[in-house]
């Protein structure tokens, strides 16, 4: 696949009841598609045709309810996406780990989480270490506490530490909102053949978001189908892409690429190789590195 792909999180609009919380606004998400609409490939376009001039592709991650005005924009201007969608909320209805991290972020403050975080577990900030796929989130921090947050996102994203997720999310969130929340923060099995009746593509994203390179071949092996058969079975086709949770070069490994070229045709991660190796490990790159595609300043609250 010869096309410079962008990818997406959440595409919104400021909510007073999340005010921390981290998105691309849709205004914004607009003028990205204004100011690339001569590069962005076109529904029903090759996507394995060498174009003489620089194509891009824009892809969507985790199936969030966000993608579906996504979508709309797309299809009203003939524009390909691809739409990578993890299917525990669907079949388990269950809100995923890494979405309870970004709940918790958005709606408090990192001395409130800090605060109920060391009546279980005691930790310091200060030894916490950034990844290097994570330091363009510090440099673009805006302000201390999401400083703060990001090294606790770190902190609490390794799988030892999913206890303390549920523990903290249970105690921020009531059932009752949690309840409200999961119907609606996600895609639903109807909106899903929605986004693929527009003429987009949906692809596979596992079954509920887990580390790939942390789970033994037959674990992966049943996140992987698990998620890529549900999908092509309420699509009535096959799923041949698929793109690997966080998707950098430790989020997966040769396992996932056996079983992966036994079921997909393309698998996309988050490397930044300029120059394509394989169909395998296509390259995608942080919409926030496009112009207009920053974070919104919540600081600023402006609507």
């Amino acid at each position: 696949m010869a096309l410079e792909n962008y990818f997406f999180h959440y595409i919104r609009k400021y909510n007073r009841s999340y005010p921390y919380f981290n998105f691309l606004h849709e205004n914004n998400f607009k003028k990205i598609i204004t100011s690339k609409i001569d590069k962005l490939i076109k529904i029903g376009d090759d996507i394995d045709t060498k174009y003489k001039k620089k194509k891009y592709i824009f892809s969507f991650d985790d199936g969030l309810k966000d993608h579906l005005f996504a979508s709309n924009i797309l299809k009203k201007k003939n524009i390909l996406g691809i739409f990578f969608i993890n299917t525990v909320p669907i079949i388990e209805k269950k809100i995923l780990n890494v979405h309870k991290l970004h709940l918790i972020f958005g709606r408090f403050k990192s001395e409130e989480i800090i605060k109920e975080l060391y009546s279980i577990e005691s930790i310091n900030l200060e030894n916490i270490k950034i990844p290097s796929s994570k330091r363009y989130q510090l440099e673009n921090a805006l302000d201390k506490d999401h400083i703060n947050k990001i090294k606790l996102k770190v902190f609490l994203n390794q799988n030892k530490n999913f206890f303390l997720i549920n523990k903290l999310f249970n105690f921020f969130f009531s059932k009752l909102t949690q309840k409200k929340i999961l119907e609606k923060f996600y895609l639903s099995r109807d909106d899903i053949i929605d986004i693929d009746r527009k003429g987009m593509i949906i692809g596979g994203h596992s079954h509920s978001h887990k580390l790939l390179s942390s789970l033994s071949f037959k674990d992966q092996n049943k996140e992987i189908k698990k998620n890529i058969n549900y999908l092509s079975k309420i699509l009535k086709k096959k799923i041949d892409f698929f793109a690997s949770p966080w998707g950098n070069k430790k989020s997966y490994n040769t396992n996932t690429i056996k079983i992966l070229k036994k079921n997909v045709k393309y698998h996309f991660t988050t490397l930044q190789n300029k120059v394509l190796e394989n169909n395998y490990e296509i390259p995608r790159i942080n919409c926030n590195k496009l112009k207009y595609g920053k974070i919104f300043n919540y600081k600023k609250n402006d609507k």
